[in-house]
C-alpha cells in the first residue's frame, strides 16, 4: 500500500468514527433515569484498549443535566485532546462550583445537586475524543454522624467517613471547618482522590435542603476555610459509581471542625495529615495579609511513637505552637525572630498541632517523623518532652521518647551531659513516668544504666533538676509514660 492510499485509509477511519456522533442543535437535555446514561454511547476507558468516541471538528454542544430534589448526579467525564492551554474544549458549570475548564482527563468525576449543571463541548479544529456517563442517586437517609462544638473545646473535632453518608455539626456559635489532604499512595493517580473531594458537599444549615456552600475540592485546593452563617453545618459524602474495577469507591477524607471565635481571624489555613511518618516538608507561611496557620493531624496508629518535628525555622515574627486548637491554654511554645537556635529541633506530641504566624513571613522545615529530632545535633540542645496529649484529660497519654547523642543519625564520640526537670505531672491510679539513662563505651553494645527514676502517684513531686553525666562516649536518655487507659489524665511535661 503506498503512502497516498494509507493516508486515505486513515482519513476514512477518522471520518467514519466521527460520523457515529449525532448532530447537536444547541442544547441536549438529560433528565433523571434510574439507569446509567451514556453519551454519545457506551464506551471503554481501559488503559490497554480504550474506545473513546471521537468527535468531528467544529462540533459545539451543551449538555444540560437535570437533577431532582434530594438527588445528586455523578458524572464520569473523559476528554482526550492535544491542547493543554488556551481555551479549554470542555467547560463544566453549576450553581455550586461555578465554571471550570477541562483539557485531557480520564474518568474525572463531577457531581451536580438539584437543579443540576451543564457540560459544554467545543472541538474547534481538532477531532478530540469525548464522552461521559451519568448516574443519579438519592441522598443518604440514614441517621447522620453527629458532632458538637463548644467555645470551651481545646481539641478540633474530626469527621472522617467513606461512602454515601452524611454528618451533622452543631455549635454554640458559628462553625469553621478545614479540609485535610489524603496522603497519596505510591502509583495511585491524584484523580482517584480528587473525585472524593468533588463528591463532598457542605450545606450551611441543619439539613441538605440548606444553602450549599460548595464542595470540599476548592476549599482544599485554595487552603481556605469553610464558614457557617449560623450554628449548623451538614456534610454529605457521595458514594462513587465507577466503570473501572481497579478504583475503590470507598476512600475516606478528613474534615476538621473547630470553634469559630478562636479561628475567625485566620486568613489562610494549611493542613497536613501525618500518615507518612518519614516525610519531610518545607512549610511557607505568609501573614502579610493577616494571620495564617498550619495544622497537622496525627491519627493514633500502632505504638503512637510519632510526633511532629520542627527541624529549623526562619521567621520575621513570632511563630506560636499550640498542642490542639488555637487557644491560650494550648500554647506550648513560641519562637521569635531571634529565638535560641539550641531549642530546635523540637518534637511536638499530640493528635493536633497548630502553628500560627500573625505577622510577617516564616519558613519551617518540618517532618512527621519523631526521629528527625536527631538529624542535626551539633552542640548544646534545649527543649521539652510532653506526653501524647499533654493538658487534655484523656486516656491517650502513653508515649515513649528517646534523646541521644546522635549527630545526623549516627553516634559520635563526644561525651554529653543530660539534665531534665519535671515541670508538671498528672499521675492517676497506675499512671507513671519513667526516665532511664544509658551510657556505652564506644566499642561496647551492651550499655550501662546510669539513671532509673520512676514517678508514680505515690511519689514525692520533684521540681528540681536531675543531672545525668555518663562520662562515657555514647549516651542516651529514655522517657516513657504509661497509664491505665480507663482513667484519663492530663499527662506530663519535662
Amino acid at each position: 500500500m503506498n503512502r497516498f492510499a494509507l493516508f486515505l485509509f486513515l482519513a476514512v477511519l477518522v471520518f467514519v468514527d466521527a460520523q457515529n456522533i449525532t448532530a447537536c442543535n444547541g442544547t441536549i437535555e438529560i433528565n433523571y433515569s434510574n439507569e446509567t446514561y451514556w453519551y454519545p454511547y457506551k464506551f471503554s476507558t481501559d488503559q490497554y484498549n480504550p474506545k473513546i468516541p471521537k468527535f468531528p471538528m467544529d462540533f459545539n454542544c451543551e449538555y444540560q443535566i437535570n437533577v431532582p430534589a434530594d438527588y445528586f448526579a455523578q458524572i464520569s467525564l473523559t476528554v482526550v485532546t492535544a491542547r493543554d492551554k488556551g481555551q479549554a474544549p470542555v467547560q463544566i458549570s453549576d450553581n455550586v462550583s461555578g465554571t471550570e475548564g477541562l483539557f485531557s482527563v480520564t474518568e474525572m468525576f463531577v457531581f451536580f445537586i438539584s437543579p443540576g449543571g451543564s457540560i459544554k463541548l467545543a472541538t474547534g479544529t481538532e477531532n478530540l475524543q469525548f464522552g461521559f456517563f451519568v448516574n443519579w442517586k438519592p441522598y443518604i437517609t440514614d441517621t447522620p454522624i453527629r458532632r458538637s462544638l463548644s467555645p470551651s473545646d481545646r481539641q478540633p473535632v474530626v469527621i472522617e467517613t467513606p461512602g454515601n453518608s452524611s454528618a451533622f455539626v452543631a455549635s454554640d456559635d458559628k462553625i469553621i471547618a478545614y479540609i485535610y489532604p489524603i496522603q497519596k499512595e505510591t502509583n495511585v493517580p491524584l484523580s482517584r482522590y480528587e473525585r472524593v473531594y468533588r463528591g463532598t458537599f457542605i450545606f450551611d444549615g441543619p439539613t441538605t435542603n440548606s444553602p450549599c456552600i460548595g464542595t470540599a475540592w476548592p476549599f482544599l485546593r485554595n487552603g481556605t476555610m469553610i464558614k457557617s452563617s449560623g450554628k449548623y453545618l451538614t456534610i454529605q459524602f457521595f458514594h462513587l459509581e465507577t466503570s473501572n474495577p481497579n478504583i475503590s469507591p470507598f476512600i475516606s477524607i478528613q474534615i476538621v471542625t473547630q470553634d469559630y471565635e478562636s479561628n475567625k481571624d485566620i486568613t489562610r489555613f494549611q493542613t497536613f495529615s501525618c500518615d507518612a511518618y518519614k516525610e519531610y516538608k518545607t512549610i511557607q507561611l505568609d501573614a502579610s495579609n493577616g494571620p495564617v496557620a498550619f495544622q497537622t493531624y496525627t491519627p493514633r496508629y500502632g505504638s503512637g511513637k510519632h510526633a511532629d518535628t520542627i527541624i529549623n525555622l526562619n521567621t520575621s515574627d513570632t511563630l506560636e505552637v499550640y498542642v490542639g486548637g488555637i487557644c491560650e491554654s494550648n500554647l506550648i511554645a513560641s519562637y521569635s525572630q531571634d529565638y535560641d537556635p539550641t531549642t530546635l529541633p523540637q518534637n511536638f506530641w499530640g493528635t493536633f498541632k497548630t502553628y500560627v504566624l500573625r505577622e510577617g513571613m516564616a519558613s519551617l522545615n518540618f517532618s512527621c517523623w519523631s526521629n528527625a529530632y536527631f538529624d542535626s545535633i551539633t552542640g548544646p540542645r534545649k527543649g521539652f518532652i510532653t506526653s501524647n496529649n499533654y493538658g487534655f484529660k484523656t486516656n491517650d497519654q502513653a508515649m515513649e521518647a528517646v534523646l541521644s547523642n546522635r549527630n545526623n543519625g549516627k553516634m559520635d564520640n563526644i561525651t554529653r551531659k543530660f539534665s531534665f526537670q519535671v515541670r508538671d505531672m498528672d499521675l492517676v491510679d497506675t499512671a507513671y513516668l519513667q526516665v532511664h539513662g544509658y551510657g556505652w563505651e564506644w566499642d561496647d553494645s551492651r550499655g550501662m544504666m546510669v539513671l532509673n527514676r520512676i514517678y508514680a502517684n505515690t511519689s514525692v513531686f520533684l521540681s528540681h533538676s536531675f543531672c545525668l553525666n555518663c562520662n562515657l562516649v555514647r549516651s542516651q536518655i529514655l522517657s516513657t509514660h504509661d497509664q491505665n487507659r480507663s482513667n484519663p489524665n492530663s499527662g506530663f511535661v519535662t
